[in-house]
């Protein structure tokens, strides 16, 4: 996750050199955001960071209100559908995906699991 961010926050240095401009990223909350916006800032790279649900950070790209938008995925059967949320705001010529972390969702249950959840 550090390396990623540091090559993401190295490449908007280059495309930012000689500019003092910002880089606005929405995004929700989460490790890989956080980890991003600190490699940012010790590349001297200046953020804005706006923490925002998912689709409305990707709707906020198309409107050319941030730079960079962070949205989350499943992996699996879920993911076409997932996407189908996004598809209306991107397009081909003009945003790239770049894979930023994989994480593991889970959740909180009472103690011995009474009800026998298991997924």
């Amino acid at each position: 996750l550090e390396a990623v961010a540091t090559e993401v926050a190295g490449e908007l240095n280059r495309r930012l050199a000689g500019d003092v401009m910002q880089v606005r990223i929405h995004a929700s909350h989460g490790y890989a955001v956080a980890t991003l916006v600190r490699a940012l800032g010790e590349q001297r790279v200046p953020v804005d960071i706006k923490y925002r649900e998912s689709a409305e950070a990707v709707s906020a790209l198309a409107r050319g209100e941030c730079e960079l938008a962070g949205f989350h995925l499943p992996i699996g059967e879920f993911r076409s559908t997932c996407a189908d949320i996004y598809r209306p705001w991107l397009d081909q010529r003009k945003h790239q995906l770049i894979r930023l972390t994989r994480r593991t969702q889970g959740l909180f249950l009472p103690k011995g699991n009474p009800k026998r959840i298991m997924g």
